[in-house]
């Protein structure tokens, strides 16, 4: 099933389902499309990573990074526990304001999350709450591990629960040991109502083209 061109929220069922990556492959599509693609990662933790400049990489895009990514907390957590330990309010009016401002930059932005969509940001305040502030249609990434059905339900009753359009889910097959890609498919497809975009095969290291290359070849823009 094809995405329609328009800005989208990637979450995934938990951390370390490969967000980045597959973010980067749609925006690097997406850029060889001629689109004019901007990406956000609007909350970063731990070791000051390459990820955004991955991203800002697979668009081509000139964002300074500091508004690609305006909050950076180096504490390896959830931006709630990485504040409190670091004594450091995560600040939601700044996300918000370099959301607006690249939404006015580019035609199509592309906005990764972090871990879940239940991950905690302020007390009272999840990656969720910021979807349903940006207004976002949210793609979600689905690991091939063992637990993703019952993490991918409770993504969407989430998502329902919020008011939240889940435009799609794509399967990235992260576990060479994991769950079968057409098992799970066929599980998701009984199971879950929402769209299945594609299944992306194992990309090996952090290549920006291969990960290009796997979501062309399984999603259509």
């Amino acid at each position: 099933m094809p995405l329609s061109l328009r800005s989208y929220f990637v979450s995934g069922t938990d951390t370390g389902v490969g967000k980045t990556l597959l973010t980067a492959g749609l925006a690097r599509v997406l850029y060889e499309a001629g689109v004019d693609v901007g990406v956000m990662k609007p909350f970063a933790t731990g070791a000051r990573s390459a990820d955004v400049r991955m991203l800002l990489e697979a668009a081509h895009s000139e964002d300074p990074e500091d508004i690609a990514n305006p909050q950076f907390l180096p504490v390896p957590a959830s931006p709630f526990t990485a504040g409190a330990d670091l004594d450091v309010k995560p600040d939601i009016p700044a996300v918000m304001r370099s959301f607006l401002d690249l939404g006015s930059r580019h035609q199509v932005l592309l906005v990764e999350g972090i871990g879940g969509i239940m991950t905690p940001i302020l007390q009272n305040y999840f990656v969720v709450d910021l979807i349903r502030q940006m207004q976002l249609p949210v793609v979600i990434a689905v690991g091939n591990r063992m637990g993703a059905i019952n993490h991918t339900l409770m993504t969407r009753d989430t998502c329902r629960r919020y008011g939240i359009e889940a435009a799609g889910l794509i399967i990235n097959c992260l576990d060479p040991c994991g769950y079968d890609a057409s098992t799970l498919r066929r599980d998701l497809l009984a199971l879950v109502d929402i769209p299945i975009l594609g299944i992306v095969p194992r990309v090996p290291g952090s290549s920006i083209s291969g990960a290009a290359e796997a979501v062309r070849g399984c999603i259509k823009l």
